[in-house]
């Protein structure tokens, strides 16, 4: 196996700070983490090696050695290993904000195998670490509820997402992280054009005619919560608001708790009037003065 140059690997000269060698790596950690370019094998190996190298040169004391053996690292590697025996090394994830690190190459695992090495000394055990991720829902999921099954590291989850879930929800998976800790999951939601949500409640909005607004009546309106019949006041204004109990949003705190249904009126005045309806309003503008 070939020598590996970490410096050139995160792109630093030898006589970086431990503060700006950290910043590199995390700036390159995030270009090339794996959720940021999913099915990019390029991209997941390069983050591997990023990862490899700053576990060594993140670490004053194994950074040290690193820098005194050089070259000479094979001859020392067999050393202190003469029997092989080796098994890879998984970094305890502390300094990697994305949960990388592990499987790293041979020429790592030479420092690390079993009782002790150039590099690392005793072998730490590997941490727990949680594991974020995004699951996107749509608003009918969200609103009614949905079991989902999830991939994850090539095991399949079951998800019970209750009715009632919002954009931004965190959710917790006891135990499904890396390395048995937890799997961290952020909710994003997609609405509907024209659709808001504030709290439990939806916000929708419906066009009716000037004479429904004028004179009243009823509309059937399609909502997300299905259809309704709407009752329209006579003289209701433009932008008026109309609340239909119970048509909102499942809390999913308390079961049997829903918000309401908030309608936004808008008016929609008539064009290309005829002759004799041009003179009725004209009539009915005297009448009102």
């Amino acid at each position: 196996m070939d020598y590996k140059d970490y410096y050139k690997v995160l792109g630093v000269e030898k006589a970086v700070s431990q503060a700006d060698l950290k910043k590199k790596y995390r700036k390159l950690a995030v270009e090339f983490h794996p959720d940021k370019n999913p099915g990019n094998a390029k991209a997941e190996a390069r983050f591997k090696e990023i990862s490899e190298a700053y576990e060594v040169l993140g670490d004053a004391d194994k950074r040290k050695k690193y820098d005194e053996l050089g070259s000479n690292w094979q001859q020392y590697a067999q050393y202190q290993n003469p029997g092989g025996g080796r098994r890879a090394y998984q970094s305890d994830g502390n300094d990697d904000p994305f949960g990388g690190g592990g499987g790293f190459s041979d020429f790592f695992n030479a420092f690390f195998s079993g009782g002790g090495g150039s590099f690392g000394g005793n072998q730490r055990r590997p941490r727990q670490a949680n594991t974020q991720a995004t699951l996107a829902l749509s608003f009918d999921e969200a609103l009614n509820g949905v079991a989902k099954l999830v991939d994850l590291n090539g095991e399949k989850i079951r998800l019970a997402i209750k009715a009632g879930a919002y954009d931004g929800q965190k959710l917790k998976v006891k135990g499904k992280g890396l390395q048995g800790g937890d799997l961290l999951l952020t909710l994003s939601v997609q609405k509907p054009p024209g659709v808001e949500i504030e709290g439990l409640n939806i916000i929708e909005k419906v066009t009716i005619d000037l004479y429904t607004a004028v004179l009243g009546g009823k509309i059937n309106m399609n909502t997300v919560r299905g259809k309704i019949a709407l009752p329209i006041a006579g003289g209701t204004q433009p932008g008026k608001k109309l609340r239909v109990k119970g048509k909102g949003m499942s809390n999913p705190a308390k079961a049997g708790e829903f918000g309401d249904l908030i309608v936004e009126v808008q008016v929609t005045v008539p064009a290309n009037l005829s002759e004799e309806q041009r003179n009725l309003f004209e009539k009915l503008r005297d009448t009102a003065v």
